[in-house]
Parts: structure tokens; C-alpha cells; sequence
């Protein structure tokens, strides 16, 4: 699998997607604090289960590790070249796009 970009909805201010990493599902949760003024990131397996909560969505930040446990292989990054450091409510998914590079692209 190369890059893939995971669909992303900024109007909406908590939402989940289902997507397909490494021949696995996993549910990607993004929520919207108005407080803090950022995006978190969550990440389940298919049961629902969580593998890891609350990661804040940083511009060129990695989201995941590499597996440990039920993660998938590769990682899941927050790039743009349009913001300076974190989205804002309404740049997730166009301004700032969260992509997944395969182990074997991020190894290269």
C-alpha cells in the first residue's frame, strides 16, 4: 500500500472513520476541543478496542508508532504546507490532510 490519504470531514467537530491499514481495519476517531483550539486523534482496533487516545494533530507529526501490539505497520502523519504548526477546526481535511505511509514507503 502506498500513501493514503484518510478521508477527513471539517465541519464536523467529532467524527470516526473506518479505514483499511495494512489489511486491517481500524476506526480513526478525530475530535475537535474548543478549549485547547486543536484536533485530537484517537485510533481503535475493529472490536473497538482503543490503541491509542487524545494524540494532539500537529503539522508533519507522526500520529502513530510503529506496530506495537495491534498498530498498523506503517504510520499516520499530519502534513501541510499551508499551516504553521496545528490546524484550526475548519483546515482538517484541506488545509492539513492526515496521510498514511506504508512501512515500506517510510522505509525508503
Amino acid at each position: 500500500m502506498s500513501d493514503s490519504i484518510i478521508p477527513l470531514i471539517s465541519t464536523d467537530t467529532d467524527y470516526k472513520v473506518q479505514v483499511s491499514l495494512d489489511q486491517d481495519l481500524f476506526i480513526l476517531r478525530f475530535r475537535y476541543n474548543l478549549r485547547d483550539e486543536a484536533w485530537f486523534f484517537s485510533m481503535y482496533d475493529s472490536a473497538q478496542n482503543p490503541l491509542l487516545v487524545g494524540k494532539r494533530l500537529v503539522k508533519d507529526g507522526q500520529l502513530t508508532i510503529r506496530r506495537t501490539g495491534n498498530k498498523p505497520l506503517g504510520e499516520l502523519v499530519c502534513i501541510s504546507s499551508k499551516i504553521d504548526d496545528v490546524p484550526t477546526q475548519t483546515q482538517l481535511g484541506s488545509d492539513a490532510l492526515v496521510i498514511y505511509i506504508s512501512e515500506s514507503e517510510f522505509d525508503v
